[in-house]
C-alpha cells in the first residue's frame, strides 16, 4: 500500500472522491482545519494517526494511491474470466 504523501496529493484524492474538506474531516475523525491546511503543504507533516485516517477515508470513498505520489480511482474486482469468456460467446457452452 502506497501513502498520503502530499498537500497536492490529498488535495487530488479529495476531489476524485468528489467529497468537500468538511466530509473527507467527518469521516477521518479530523478536524476541517487539519484538512485545509495539510493541503496547503508540499509535504504531509501529521501524525502517522492522522495521515492513516485521511488516507483510509479517502481509499472507503474510491480512490487508490499510486508510488509515484498520485492517485487514481480505485479499480474494482477483476471479473472472473470463465464468466466475461461466456459473455463474449454470447453465453454458448464450448
Amino acid at each position: 500500500m502506497y501513502s498520503l504523501e502530499s498537500g497536492p496529493q490529498l488535495r487530488a484524492a479529495r476531489a476524485m472522491a468528489g467529497i468537500d474538506r468538511q466530509r473527507l474531516a467527518n469521516a477521518a475523525g479530523v478536524a476541517v482545519q487539519t484538512v485545509r491546511r495539510l493541503e496547503g503543504l508540499d509535504r504531509i507533516r501529521a501524525t502517522t494517526t492522522t495521515v492513516e485516517s485521511l488516507q483510509q477515508a479517502l481509499e472507503a470513498a474510491g480512490v487508490e494511491f499510486l508510488p509515484s505520489g498520485g492517485v487514481r480511482p480505485a479499480s474494482s474486482q477483476p471479473r472472473e474470466r470463465g464468466r466475461e469468456k461466456d459473455e463474449q460467446d454470447g453465453g454458448k457452452a464450448r
